[in-house]
């Protein structure tokens, strides 16, 4: 187990899945902006927006994603760290979103099934990608 950690570190595939992370809670950040803007949009909208921390906390949580996203390309092929930063970039909204604003999953089973499927491959496929061997090109 702590050679798999370690290969993780090593392979840039923990640097891609925070930055999936931050891009993802930047994404959840956007919603209580939105809901601050609607609340006081007769009233100075710009003023309340500023007090609020959500903005501050938005252009963190992605100047965070950016730079880690960069970070992992450093170590990690981009076939891997990109995919694997987006699904999980796509996917702390969605649980993020079920969690804090009570959102559901689609009331048909099959398209709430086809929803966690389509996630499930995409992180399942990155990681099978990121943990097999890079070939090396002929002649070296």
């Amino acid at each position: 187990m702590p050679f798999a950690i370690s290969r993780i570190r090593r392979a840039g595939i923990a640097t891609a899945i925070a930055s999936g992370i931050a891009f993802g809670l930047g994404s959840i950040y956007t919603k209580p902006l939105a809901d601050t803007f609607a609340a006081h949009a007769s009233a100075a909208p710009l003023i309340h927006i500023f007090v609020q921390p959500w903005l501050y906390l938005i252009s963190a949580a992605n100047i965070a994603g950016l730079i880690l996203l960069q970070n992992s390309f450093h170590a990690a092929r981009g076939i891997i760290a990109m995919p694997l930063s987006s699904a999980i970039s796509n996917l702390v909204p969605i649980v993020g979103g079920m969690l804090a604003f009570a959102e559901v999953l689609p009331a048909e089973p099959v398209a709430a099934s086809l929803r966690i499927a389509a996630f499930a491959l995409t992180v399942g496929s990155s990681a099978l990608l990121a943990s097999g061997e890079q070939a090396h090109p002929t002649g070296r």
